[in-house]
């Protein structure tokens, strides 16, 4: 129903390397529709008791929070772009379509990738040549978050090869 919401590589030649952290649809979508599916069971209610109106506008500004946040985790998205042309690792964070940040690093400073595991989950991240972490994605409990690291690690190598 939902698209994959694994991290993955979406583009890959000997120049550039793109690594997609796509939305996280189930989620989104479950706080949506929960919030939605709430509102005839408070309109079955508040029609019980006489407080339709009340029961209702105090359930619409309360979803309020959850619409919004399921929007954001719908449309949320982060790419991660390595190129040789431009010698820069970019990652954009995205919502709506709508860059909210945007980040740049020089290609020749990343050591290499790797995979933080958590109690929660795992992570991404870059690791410069001067050991400080660059984290590229949250902490979920997603796949593909191996197969990004060796992705841009056959990337970094090559680069050191051509």
């Amino acid at each position: 129903m939902f698209p994959s919401s694994a991290i993955e590589v979406i583009e890959r030649t000997p120049w550039r390397l793109v690594i997609l952290d796509p939305p996280y649809y189930f989620l989104g979508a479950g706080l949506i529709a929960t919030s939605l599916v709430a509102l005839p069971f408070l309109w079955f209610l508040g029609s019980r008791y006489g407080a339709v109106s009340k029961a209702l506008l105090w359930w619409v500004v309360a979803s309020i929070p959850f619409v919004a946040l399921g929007l954001a985790l719908c449309t949320g998205r982060t790419l991660v772009t390595f190129s040789r042309e431009t010698g820069r690792v970019s990652v954009e964070r995205r919502y709506a379509g709508f860059a909210v940040r945007s980040r740049a690093y020089p290609l020749d400073q990343i050591a290499r990738a790797a995979v933080e595991t958590a109690r929660a989950g795992r992570s991404l991240i870059l690791l410069t040549r001067s050991g400080s972490p660059i984290v590229l994605t949250s902490i979920t409990d997603r796949g593909g978050y191996h197969e990004a690291a060796q992705a841009i690690n056959q990337f970094l190598v090559a680069g050191k090869n051509p």
